[in-house]
């Protein structure tokens, strides 16, 4: 199941003994303090739920402040079939905005490295604002479709420690299955990333960012991931204690 309506979850027990069941849970980005109705319910499900999470902050977060069952899996990737690589004479490093970025961190980016044309996509509001517009090699876009991942050649993700602190950006994983280098900054969530995926997270350093070709075996090592994935969530589903049906001794 997925906890983005943990009222849901709440519901159905009053309904039915959900001790009988076994229940998954995946936290994607629902571990929100802000939405404290949400965050408050999860300390009220059926203590048999186990949350499988996707990083470590939403392991000690679910186990120190709820008391409850949490296991760590990897995300899955999806992989893309239309992939092209595409030769630039100025490479294009596309920068994805969401409601809290710092300002600053991307100016002092694309400063750092004018060598590179950028794509930043921004809120409706901040594009009226023009935005970065100061800068010849910056492009400000609303939306993009897709495919238009393919045409660049890596992705920063000026991401807040503190907003990304029980959640993970689909971003990362997005630039991934598109064989893109995904550049982050030097934090919990870089040190995070870097251990799963060495060939393709970069740190943002003090230097211009060097942006060497991505494996074109890409599609091989997405298949490898993601079968260890599914086999990691199949020992874990099996492994898990269940319950006996006292009727009939069904396996439920």
């Amino acid at each position: 199941m997925l906890s983005y309506e943990p009222y849901i979850i709440l519901l159905i027990g009053l309904f039915m003994d959900l001790t009988r069941f076994k229940i998954f849970v995946f936290e994607h980005d629902t571990l929100n303090k802000k939405k404290m109705l949400k965050f408050l319910s999860i300390g009220f499900m059926n203590k048999k739920i186990v949350h499988l999470v996707f990083q470590n902050q939403q392991k000690k977060l679910l186990k120190k402040k709820f008391h409850r069952k949490a296991i760590l899996t990897n995300h899955p990737i999806i992989k893309d079939f239309t992939n092209k690589l595409f030769n630039h004479k100025k490479k294009i490093i596309l920068i994805p905005t969401r409601h809290h970025f710092k300002k600053k961190l991307i100016e002092s980016f694309v400063e750092k490295n004018y060598k590179f044309n950028f794509c930043i996509l921004v809120k409706k509001s901040n594009l009226k604002k023009g935005l970065f517009l100061n800068y010849k090699n910056v492009k400000l876009k609303e939306f993009i479709k897709k495919e238009y991942i393919s045409e660049v050649d890596a992705i920063y993700l000026p991401l807040d420690p503190l907003v990304y602190r029980y959640r993970i950006s689909s971003w990362v994983y997005m630039g991934i299955a598109y064989n893109k280098k995904i550049i982050l900054d030097n934090n919990f969530i870089y040190r995070f990333e870097k251990k799963r995926f060495p060939n393709h997270i970069i740190l943002n350093e003090k230097k211009n960012i060097n942006l060497k070709n991505s494996s074109s075996n890409n599609n091989k090592e997405i298949d490898r991931y993601n079968d260890l994935l599914i086999k990691n969530l199949k020992t874990i589903i099996i492994n898990s204690k269940f319950k006996k049906n006292r009727r009939d001794g069904r396996v439920v």
